[in-house]
């Protein structure tokens, strides 16, 4: 399960990145030449961001699809990797402006769009999949885990984009030799889908194994198959598993009347809406932090460095140092999570909070954001050390987010929930940021890009001190006791 949502995750967000990696040679090949270069590097940005709108509507179809019975996780992710891989395919095959005309731009759109749906299910629904099948006291690694891997792919689009730039002449990529890199995404699929293939009966082993999904009770065999480590009454005595409920709530059930249609339960869309809103706008103001952070810092940022329109200096070096910083990020959100399951490795003698340290990551990348993007203008050494520092804000924030998602829906419906959330957050602030970006920046300089930086790290940080997700998770949900067994587990490993 581990190994093919990590495959997943790799291959589509290489797919979803490199677009963002080539957005100068897109230009100039899909949009009029009769354009300005700064016009035709905004409408790149256009199409770019269309696939962040895309994503909630993927969300919606694959969080229905992985939440409605016991497969449909694998399900969903199968289907959302095969959905990436042959609209990039085709983005690399897509004549030019001067072939198609006005079309040329309007069928990327259609691929990136298709790219998006494809996106807006398949990091949620890793999330979710491995986040239920981790081992007790290791949630918030494994959680990282996911970040990591699709951090991979976004290495190994900016890894790409740094060797070809490195041995061609800007024109000869112009030309047609940016193709090359979406053309490979064929060979990343193919292995991921194999693996997935495996996934179509799969059934993560704890959360979901002792309630099931939707409502419907797991099988006596998933269960039994994998004791808990610790009793109900070692729980219980320990103050980390609250007391069942009074005999009487289970005696009291309306019968069905004879004849009647037998009662359904909503879907999941609709329950997520109606029961576990406080969550959804929690969690959307968080994922907008990391989103207009992630986004500015390893798709935009290097197309301010090469654009002297925009900086008003050239950082030959970015892409690299992109793909360096990028590599790091992986590796310090494994060290994180690790950190945070284990606290003694470091001399801490309790846990630190999923939720304070959010709230202090966040804080420091609203403190920290506008004298990096200046730094950034600064040759490459700045640059380097611009892009580091911010990583590692960002590693210490996006650690524990999946620990955060799993306290703020319910199993049977937080495949969906997490999906309109998170997507929602990613199409309004990642979508958007680097147009934001690009005008502000034109406008005002970079500081006025790590000011926007700032101001949206100060929400999540209102939303993290204000609306704790998980009480409503857990107030709105009496039956989800699978889920706070298991977060009983990993605070007593802890």
């Amino acid at each position: 399960l581990v190994l093919a949502s990590s495959l997943g995750n790799v291959c589509e967000w290489y797919d979803f990145s490199i677009f963002g990696a080539f957005a100068p040679e897109i230009s100039d090949t899909f949009f009029p030449p009769s354009q300005t270069e700064y016009t035709r590097l905004l409408e790149t940005f256009v199409v770019f961001g269309c696939a962040f709108v895309a994503r909630p509507f993927g969300g919606l179809l694959f969080g229905h699809v992985g939440d409605r019975d016991a497969t449909g996780r694998g399900r969903a992710l199968r289907w959302a990797l095969a959905t990436i891989a042959l609209p990039t395919l085709a983005i690399g095959m897509l004549p030019g402006y001067a072939t198609l005309g006005s079309a040329a731009p309007l069928l990327l759109t259609l691929l990136r769009l298709l790219q998006g749906v494809a996106v807006g299910g398949q990091l949620v629904g890793s999330f979710t999949a491995v986040s239920e099948a981790a081992p007790a006291g290791q949630s918030n690694w494994y959680a990282a885990l996911v970040l990591s891997t699709s951090n991979g792919g976004l290495v190994l689009g900016s890894a790409v984009s740094a060797v070809l730039r490195a041995a061609l002449a800007p024109g000869e990529l112009t030309s047609g030799w940016w193709r090359v890199a979406f053309a490979a995404s064929v060979a990343l699929a193919l292995p991921g889908l194999v693996l997935t293939q495996r996934l179509a009966g799969a059934m993560p082993r704890n959360k979901l194994s002792t309630q099931g999904v939707c409502g419907a009770p797991a099988t006596s065999s998933s269960s039994s198959s994998h004791p808990p480590p610790f009793s109900s009454s070692s729980k219980q005595e320990l103050g980390l598993l609250a007391k069942p409920p009074p005999s009487h709530a289970h005696t009291t059930t309306p019968q069905q009347a004879p004849g009647a249609a037998p009662e359904h339960p909503p879907a999941p869309a609709v329950e997520v809406l109606r029961a576990h809103k406080v969550s959804v706008v929690s969690v959307f103001l968080v994922v907008a932090c990391w989103a207009t952070t992630y986004w500015l810092l390893f798709s935009w940022a290097v197309t301010m460095a090469l654009e002297p329109e925009l900086a008003g200096s050239v950082v030959l070096d970015a892409p690299g140092i992109t793909a360096c910083s990028l590599a790091y990020l992986c590796l310090a959100l494994l060290a994180v999570g690790a950190v945070l399951d284990r606290p003694g490795r470091i001399g801490l003698r309790r846990a630190v909070p999923t939720q304070a340290a959010l709230l202090a990551s966040a804080l420091a990348i609203a403190i920290a954001a506008p004298g990096a993007f200046v730094l950034m203008t600064q040759g490459s050494w700045g640059y380097a050390l611009a892009s580091c520092g911010l990583a590692t804000l960002l590693a210490a924030f996006g650690a524990p987010l999946g620990v955060l998602f799993n306290l703020s829906f319910p199993a049977r419906v937080r495949y969906t929930g997490l999906a309109i959330a998170y997507n929602a957050a990613q199409a309004c602030f990642g979508g958007t940021a680097s147009l934001v970006a690009t005008v502000l920046c034109r406008a005002a300089g970079p500081m006025a890009v790590g000011a926007y930086v700032s101001c949206v790290a100060l929400l999540a940080a209102t939303s993290l001190a204000v609306l704790p997700p998980s009480a409503e998770a857990r107030s709105g949900d009496p039956d989800d006791r699978a889920a706070a067994e298991c977060d009983a587990e990993d605070q007593v490993h802890a």
